[in-house]
């Protein structure tokens, strides 16, 4: 942490200092992720983190960022409540955080339900914590149809979820998981294979010529659309 943080002192303002401690598959007390660092430390881990990290970078903002919470599922409403509870141990113990990171990699073919989901990050802003909407981009490779009409899906889906999202003040980031479908992470053959990808990915505002899509046109609107900063 010390390392990194002072290599990029004054040219990075936001750390992702936890990522996706959450993973309930692992059978560890609160739904923690089992990976090294709390292996060696427990959930301690995760405070001594973020003290090293704010005495090392005091004007920085701190982010916890976690996945899997968006989903109107039951794999959603676990990492939801499992996550709304560690936040509340952190923030008794003055643990400094400053933001929490929501990835959104959102499927046309999954269950949403976007309202529900801008209720809970009412709840978790109650806390007194900042929300950034992190990794942003919608997965449409398993879904039929020809380009156009998943662009129009793709563009449809933003739309309905960052008009969710925007209405909650706390939310004041919003990035997404690059720009454009060139780019993407699903383009990645490993990851094609293990998500049994069928078509080409274009989950982007922008294609791999880097020109405007609707998605583009959605965000945009969305943000006209949302209640000012």
């Amino acid at each position: 942490i010390e390392t990194v943080m002072a290599r990029y002192a004054g040219r990075v303002r936001y750390w992702d200092v936890v990522n996706e401690p959450i993973g309930p598959w692992d059978h560890r007390p609160g739904n923690l992720r089992a990976g090294p660092f709390y292996r060696a430390l427990g959930e301690d881990y995760i405070a001594r983190a973020f003290k090293r990290a704010r005495a090392t970078a005091p004007g920085d903002v701190l982010v916890l960022n976690e996945a899997q919470c968006e989903t109107a599922d039951d794999n959603g409403e676990t990492f939801r409540t499992s996550l709304l509870a560690l936040l509340r141990r952190m923030k008794e113990q003055g643990v400094p955080i400053d933001a929490v990171g929501f990835q959104s990699h959102l499927k046309l073919a999954a269950k949403y339900d976007f309202a529900a989901f801008a209720a809970y990050l009412h709840e978790v802003a109650s806390l007194g914590f900042a929300i950034h909407i992190t990794e942003l981009d919608v997965n449409d490779t398993n879904v039929s149809g020809d380009e156009a009409a998943r662009d129009r899906a793709v563009a449809q889906m933003y739309r309905g979820y960052l008009d969710a999202v925007l209405r909650v003040p706390a939310v004041n980031v919003v990035q997404t998981w690059q720009l454009s479908d060139a780019t993407s992470w699903m383009n990645d053959p490993a990851t094609q294979a293990r998500m049994h990808v069928r078509t080409s990915p274009r989950p982007l505002p922008y294609d791999a010529q880097f020109q405007r899509k609707p998605a583009w046109d959605a965000i945009a609107a969305a943000f006209e659309a949302a209640p000012p900063r």
